[in-house]
This record gives structure tokens, C-alpha cells and sequence, in this order.
């Protein structure tokens, strides 16, 4: 009796010890990130890549200690994404705007430094 309870105990040191050596190579494969979410049903699902069933839902990328890394938002639907390419295309005109502004006024005030150099120019 003790011999196969001595048995079961070195079986499940050795299973344990190699689960414990596969861990950190699993862990090393996956940059160490665990993919988090919460499904529609309301059931946290854990991966070590990102989740398909989440695609429409906000996924959070963990460190190995837990720690939140970053955010993935979901992802956009079709007429979302088109309201965020305007708003981008507008924010790039605008800046280019006011780079533009900016070169025109240092372009004019090199030309001209003082008050006197744009009466001479008149």
C-alpha cells in the first residue's frame, strides 16, 4: 500500500515539475502577455494571443505579473472608421495649417526684422 502511495506521490512530483518546466518556455513564446476580455455572456476569457470571440469587445494585454500592459480597443465598425479617417484628414489639415502659417511668419520676419527694413521696402 505504501509503495503505490509512494508511487502516485513521485508521478505527481514529476507531472508537476514538468508543467513547471513548460510554463516559462509557453511564457517565453508569447513574449509573457496574457489577452484578457469578457465575452457577451459575461465570461472572462484568457488567452496567451488575442481573443476571436472579443473582436468587438475591449481586450486587455497583461504583463506576467498581472499588471495591464495596454488597452486594444474594439475594433471599429465601417462607418466608425470612416468618421475617424475624416477627423484625422481634418487634424492633418489643420496642423499643416499652421505649419504653413508659421514658415510664412518666420519667412516675414527674417525678410523684414525691424520696422524701418519694411518702410525701406515700401
Amino acid at each position: 500500500m505504501q509503495s503505490i502511495a509512494r508511487h502516485r506521490t513521485l508521478t505527481a512530483a514529476l507531472l508537476f515539475a514538468v508543467g513547471v518546466a513548460f510554463v516559462p518556455s509557453s511564457v517565453a513564446q508569447s513574449g509573457g502577455t496574457i489577452f484578457t476580455c469578457t465575452d457577451g455572456q459575461g465570461r472572462k476569457l484568457t488567452s496567451d494571443r488575442p481573443i476571436a470571440e472579443c473582436i468587438g469587445r475591449e481586450q486587455r494585454v497583461l504583463n506576467r505579473d498581472g499588471s495591464v500592459q495596454r488597452v486594444i480597443p474594439p475594433t471599429m465598425t465601417a462607418d466608425e472608421r470612416a468618421d475617424f479617417e475624416a477627423r484625422e484628414q481634418r487634424r492633418s489639415a489643420e496642423i499643416k495649417a499652421q505649419q504653413e502659417a508659421v514658415r510664412r511668419d518666420r519667412n516675414l520676419v527674417q525678410r523684414f526684422p525691424s520696422e524701418q527694413a519694411c518702410a525701406t521696402a515700401r
